[in-house]
């Protein structure tokens, strides 16, 4: 196993991060961050000794990272092991609003890794009823999964630990995971004959590949924010979609990253269009329970035949994104490397198109709880997410580069593609969804 207490190398996954961030050492992108806005009797001391708890089995959470002669290393350092922050606002004329500017301060605030603390962890009381619970982390130290782990487990162990319950597995699930076994695994990865195999079959997947192109002009260089968009998808969209899923015999999420594809690929006007869909990378069991950074994002090369039965597209699509997955491990940070898309403008994919099922509020024992996030690392182009669960609710995001994408453009991308969905749904082919131009979603 790994030893974290005298350091070890950095993960694949991380190396792409860390020279990313030492390019741009100013930059708050790289700061993942959420709230959870908390309604009715909320029992600190339950929640401070639950955050304590997950935050010991979380070790990434107390990483502390040094540049040397060996090149970049981490190990543990308890002394950076977050403890819950409490601040009471419920006395200033707008506490909601001094929460959320707070929020906002810390996630627009750089972290530099080889200072810490990679994790912070703050409750605001906005009145005997209210509280914004907020989590900020370092990309370094965990990824969009490992954020929900981190959160679930604190929310079991709340619901123990304030229904007063004896301690125990039976109460609060499993513990986190071992973060030497993760980092063990990615050493062993490395120098296996499954990486190679795996290399190779990406080499050729996107041989012949034509320069990939965004939906905008311009560099693909992570700004230091981001414009946004959210709302909830339509429940009658919602309805159509796990129809159409199950007409298929297809999931749901790859339906609609499918179609998500489609209307990126028809508002760029190319022949093809190669998408960022991102994977947890989690199949191991070294990496199943670990807060961590462990995502990949896999390039998805697509030519959609618009006069096609719809069906036949999704199942394409499916197929597609389920034989990228099993070659998911491969990073793509090293994929850039293998065909030369190093420096200028040159891609290797284009919008991001991220559906996760499984990002929805936790719950916590006599709270109403609800999710916002502030943040999920560097955006390089444009970002279309989908947070929750297609038969109880379902959350739409874009997430886009300022540099690229003006406020306008975003809140229009939002609003076209929900009514692309929405009409992709009813549709028999392709070529009968109207098309959305720019224009007309102005």
């Amino acid at each position: 196993m790994t030893d974290l207490d005298a350091g070890a190398p950095l993960t694949e996954a991380q190396e792409g991060l860390w020279y990313a961030q030492r390019l741009q050492p100013d930059n708050p992108i790289f700061n993942t961050g959420q709230y959870l806005d908390l309604g009715g009797t909320l029992d600190v001391e339950a929640l401070a000794g639950a955050v304590e708890r997950a935050s010991e089995e979380a070790e990434s959470l107390s990483l502390r990272f040094v540049d040397g002669a060996q090149g970049p290393r981490q190990r543990l350092d308890a002394a950076l092991r977050p403890r819950l922050r409490f601040i009471d606002l419920s006395n200033v004329d707008d506490p909601e609003q001094a929460a959320l500017t707070a929020i906002r301060h810390d996630m627009a605030t750089p972290v530099d890794p080889m200072q810490g603390p990679m994790a912070r962890q703050t409750l605001y009381r906005l009145s005997a009823t209210r509280h914004f619970w907020a989590q900020q982390v370092h990309h370094f130290a965990i990824d969009g999964y490992g954020m929900v782990l981190l959160t679930g487990r604190v929310a079991a162990l709340y619901s123990q630990f304030a229904g007063k319950e004896e301690a125990g597995e039976k109460a609060a699930g499993r513990p986190l995971g071992s973060l030497a076994g993760l980092l063990a695994d990615d050493e062993r990865y490395r120098h296996s004959a499954e990486r190679e195999e795996h290399g190779r079959w990406w080499r050729q997947r996107l041989a012949g590949m034509e320069e990939v192109v965004g939906m905008a002009p311009g560099r693909a260089i992570s700004a230091h924010g981001f414009h946004r968009f959210a709302d909830p998808l339509p429940a009658a969209t919602r309805r159509q979609l796990l129809t159409l899923a199950k007409d298929a015999g297809l999931n749901w999420p790859d339906v609609l990253t499918a179609l998500v594809a489609a209307y990126c690929r028809r508002f760029s006007g190319t022949d093809e269009i190669v998408i960022g869909v991102p994977h947890m990378g989690r199949l191991a069991a070294a990496a199943a329970r670990v807060p961590a950074m462990v995502m990949n994002v896999l390039p998805l090369r697509l030519a959609p035949d618009e006069e096609a039965p719809l069906a036949d597209y999704l199942r394409l699509v499916a197929a597609e994104t389920a034989e990228a997955r099993r070659h998911g491990r491969y990073r793509s940070e090293q994929l850039r490397r293998d065909l030369g898309l190093i420096g200028g403008n040159r891609r290797l994919y284009g919008p991001l198109v991220n559906v996760q099922p499984y990002d929805r509020p936790p719950r916590m024992a006599g709270l109403e709880v609800s999710l916002h996030v502030t943040g999920t690392g560097p955006v390089e182009d444009i970002d279309f997410t989908f947070r929750g669960d297609a038969v109880h609710g379902l959350s739409i995001e874009v997430d886009a580069n300022p540099n690229l994408y003006s406020e306008a453009e975003t809140m229009a991308h939002g609003r076209r593609l929900t009514e692309f969905l929405g009409h992709a749904l009813q549709a028999a082919r392709l070529a009968d969804v109207p098309t959305a131009t720019a224009a007309e979603a102005d």
